[in-house]
């Protein structure tokens, strides 16, 4: 470059390598006092020469083209654009040594660096083609214009590098490269671009960050910009890596960025100024979900701080080049034809064999290839709500529907299924409805109830179609009639508060019941959490979302922490916007007082101090007044076990406070889960489907033939605080099992037979095929006998020593044994008494009717043969001495 005189001022600047048409150079001037902004001209290359020229007394440079050296071709000139930053030497240079090459990319960095710090006042320059005169003036802007008006970057994508550093160390932690797309939104890619070219964001660190939310930059400004105007909607969701202007209402974006570190297309994009202007590009995620944020100047902090580290970024401009690079996110569809049930007779062949065969529950999903797909689906749609994730994975089981379906058909079925919520997530009402066509072909094929729906032995699959056909059908209400899903939600969920037990989500306190419907409103709830974009954006709407945060954020905070968490970050800001817009009023308020209260209380009981808090003292002689108390409500548990548990618990003291629960499902409702919460157990669950690292709950399908053994590889003491069995029929023959391998709880909970005559010694014979599965998965309906009578279970407990203290009759029916040395001396009222334990159950339970049966069901007992005794039992003899057909089973016990 060179400056000199003539009638004026003239700048001659060299275009230089790597730089292509449409990148904005920095020219300094009068010695680096200030600084142009010049865009290179169509056509022009690197050794290019632009002239600047100011006629003495102007206030106005002009640009015009000296000697133009041609691009040499589009092939070329996008290699350079994929791996030069602007002025900064790169590998690849054809002819230049490793050490032209380092010489060259240190001067262009310091150079660099220098033009940088010197852009921030940078007057604008209009960029004239090389047909226009050296001397025409262009028309000087408005004050605003400066800012509104730049000049229009190309349709292409941009890639803008962000190189972070750790406050702590000054070290290079990594960078971050945001694909900038103009087609999204025009307006705000033209704003962070030219920021991003004047050094707006230099020497700016992250000053928010919300873990699996948004990251936060760009204050405190580095001059007053004006507002510019919002980009029109153009549908793109606002998913991890998305990036965009914060703002407080229309057409006030101005200078601050927020990166989304988790998927917040249920929370954004609803609003006319929430419009992404790019994405993070996959390779730089791993970078970006370090961030943390700084503290900012008293005048820029928020009224909330964020939680302040000591680490923090800086942000420094590399690039702003042209750049091929597809960013990540965005609604992705399917992009196959939803295929259609076409068997050949060989198939059809397979398939009636392996239906008859499910009979037993044979196992069909875990061995097909497509088992993977099912896990890592299932597990999201049950604890997340969502049916796709980013990637189309579903795509590889469909190509291969048949097959698929043949090996595993929930596997196919979820696949229809997500492809369909992608749909529904694009708006795309057509997609939908071909989508679940080809979902009701399939379903309605005659095998799909037997392997799909009825095979009780394929964990995972049945609850998570059930809670995927319950999210579509959400979706699509989303989809068609927002207002009319939003009304709805508030209804139910105040309805079900209404209903609930304490601070219960799952009981009602009409006898201690479930609540109905509960696992069905809170699949509906997921679905408003995930998807807000398809709802309208009135108070209805936004009111509908808190609640469903909340009452989200409540079923999962200990079960799914980090899920759990965000959900309470949402609600947060959901309940500042509506207490802003005054219509966080009424009964609507008081729902979600209600579960902002509760919620408060059970993360106060997860911080507690220390881990493992002091259980309630009992006084001697207020047993029966405590362990009897009336309308004792449940917290997690189904009735109210768990406080009867707080308080035998507080009454004979703890050992360890290990537990193992058999038998749990999620874990939402369940008998330890209180105690886990609220006083520091600990222990393992155990159950046929579900699996969760961070409750330490485990998918084992436990029989008695394997029982001792899943102990063992679990390291289970043999001497423990709490033992709780829920297996719908043959809890007395684990307890066997246990008892004879050494076992010794100090609490015993489990089911007895509900339908049993509870004054006879009589327990229903072990089969090779458990009898609750039989009915199930044949009828859909559980056995009308199975296990053992209150007596018969009185005289096993006895047999071992162990004594009766509680029964619940109403809600559920199980029995609590404590082991004779844990006792204390103590003696509980009506203990192992079985006709005064179920008057105290029906006075607790405050219920005119209790499950303490008195004679057969219909009046007609089964088969002696599958009947025995609890002193046949304790001798061995308690199985099936003759093989049924499995005809003959279902006609005696379902």
């Amino acid at each position: 470059m060179s400056e000199r005189k003539r009638q004026g001022t003239q700048v001659t600047v060299t275009v230089p390598g790597g730089a292509p048409p449409g990148t904005v150079l920095a020219v300094p001037i009068r010695g680096g006092e200030d600084v142009l902004k010049v865009r290179v001209p169509d056509g022009c290359g690197a050794g290019s020469t632009l002239l600047l020229t100011k006629a003495d007394g102007a206030n106005q440079w002009a640009l015009s083209v000296g000697m133009i050296v041609p691009v040499e071709d589009a092939e070329a000139e996008e290699e350079v654009s994929e791996n030069v930053g602007n002025y900064t030497g790169v590998n690849g240079v054809d002819g230049a040594d490793e050490e032209d090459m380092r010489s060259e990319e240190q001067r262009q960095k310091e150079l660099e660096k220098e033009w940088l710090q010197q852009q921030q006042h940078a007057p604008q320059v209009g960029a004239q083609s090389p047909e226009k005169k050296a001397g025409e003036r262009s028309k000087e802007p408005a004050p605003e214009e400066a800012i509104e008006q730049p000049i229009e970057p190309p349709s292409s994508a941009f890639t803008v590098r962000l190189e972070t550093t750790a406050t702590v160390a000054a070290d290079n932690v990594g960078t971050i490269d945001i694909v900038v797309r103009p087609d999204w939104a025009p307006n705000g890619t033209r704003r962070f671009l030219e920021l991003a070219a004047a050094g707006d964001f230099d020497d700016r660190a992250f000053y928010r960050a919300v873990p699996t939310c948004i990251v936060q930059f760009g204050l405190p400004p580095k001059r007053d910009l004006p507002a510019i105007p919002d980009d029109p909607a153009t549908g793109v969701p606002f998913l991890l890596g998305a990036v965009a202007f914060a703002a407080v209402g229309e057409n006030t974006r101005r200078s601050t960025i927020f990166i989304c570190t988790g998927d917040m297309s249920h929370c954004l994009g609803r609003e006319s100024w929430e419009t992404p202007i790019g994405a993070v590009a996959e390779s730089s995620l791993d970078v970006l979900v370090q961030v943390v944020p700084v503290k900012l100047p008293p005048h820029h902090r928020r009224t909330r701080p964020c939680q302040r580290q000591r680490m923090s970024f800086l942000v420094w401009l590399v690039a702003v080049a042209a750049s091929g690079t597809q960013p990540q996110g965005g609604p992705q569809l399917c992009s196959l034809r939803p295929p259609l049930p076409r068997l050949t007779d060989e198939q059809t062949r397979r398939l009636e064999r392996r239906a008859a065969s499910a009979e037993t529950s044979s196992s069909i999903c875990q061995q097909a290839d497509s088992w993977e797909f099912v896990e890592a689906t299932a597990e999201r749609i049950i604890w997340e709500g969502r049916l796709f994730n980013s990637n189309l994975d579903e795509e590889q089981v469909l190509r291969h529907a048949t097959s698929t379906y043949e090996e595993c058909p929930g596997a196919l079925l979820l696949a229809l299924l997500a492809c369909a919520a992608r749909a529904a997530a694009a708006r795309s009402l057509a997609l939908l409805d071909s989508w679940e066509d080809a979902f009701a072909a399939w379903n309605s094929l005659p095998w799909t109830k037997p392997l799909a729906w009825h095979n009780l032995q394929d964990p995972l699959v049945r609850p998570a179609l059930y809670a995927a056909v319950s999210q579509t059908k959400v979706l699509r209400a989303c989809l068609t009639r927002p207002e009319d899903i939003c009304s709805k939600v508030v209804m139910i969920v105040m309805q079900h508060l209404e209903h609930a037990a304490g601070m219960s989500l799952t009981v009602s306190r009409e006898a201690f019941s479930n609540l109905p419907g509960h696992s069905q409103l809170s699949q509906s709830l997921l679905v408003l959490t995930n998807y807000a974009h398809l709802l309208t954006a009135s108070d209805l709407c936004s009111g509908a979302r808190l609640l469903a945060h909340l009452f989200t954020a409540r079923r999962l905070i200990d079960l799914v922490p980090g899920v759990g968490e965000q959900h309470v970050a949402e609600a947060q800001l959901l309940i500042e916007k509506l207490h802003t817009n005054g219509t966080l009023y009424g009964d609507f308020a008081g729902a979600c007082n209600s579960l902002s209260r509760d919620l408060e209380v059970h993360r106060r009981w997860l911080r507690a101090e220390p881990a493992s808090p002091r259980l309630p003292e009992v006084a001697p002689g207020m047993e029966e007044l405590l362990l009897w108390e009336r309308g004792l409500a449940p917290v997690f548990s189904e009735s109210q076990k768990d406080l009867v548990l707080e308080r035998i618990f507080g009454m004979i003291g703890t050992s360890s406070r290990f537990y193992v629960e058999v038998g749990t499902q999620s874990g939402e409702q369940c008998n330890t889960r209180y105690l886990r919460v609220r006083y520091g157990f600990h222990g393992i669950m155990l159950d046929d489907n579900f699996r969760n690292k961070h409750v330490n709950l485990k998918r084992r399908f436990i029989t008695p033939s394997n029982v001792v053994q899943i102990f063992q590889e679990n390291s289970v003491p043999q001497r423990f605080d709490l033992l709780s069995l829920d297996t719908d029929g043959y809890e007395w023959l684990l307890w066997l099992k246990l008892n004879e391998a050494g076992y010794a709880p100090r609490v015993v909970v489990l089911e007895y037979g509900e339908n049993l005559p509870y004054t006879e010694d009589v327990i229903i014979r072990h089969t090779t095929f458990p009898v609750h599965r039989l009915c199930l998965s044949q009828l859909q309906r559980f056995p009308k006998v199975s296990g053992a009578s209150i007596t018969s279970l009185l005289k096993l407990g006895r047999a071992w020593g162990y004594h009766l203290v509680h029964l619940v009759a109403c809600g559920t029916s199980d029995l609590i044994f404590i082991r004779d040395d844990a006792m204390g001396g103590r003696a509980f009222p009506a203990q192992n008494d079985a006709v005064a334990l179920c008057r105290l159950s029906a006075y607790q339970c405050e219920a005119s009717e209790i499950w303490c049966a008195t004679q057969w069901p219909r009046a007609a007992p089964p088969s002696e043969d599958l009947r025995t005794t609890a002193e046949l039992a304790l001798a061995g003899n308690y199985k099936l001495q003759h093989s049924w057909p499995m005809e003959r089973l279902r006609e005696e016990l379902c």
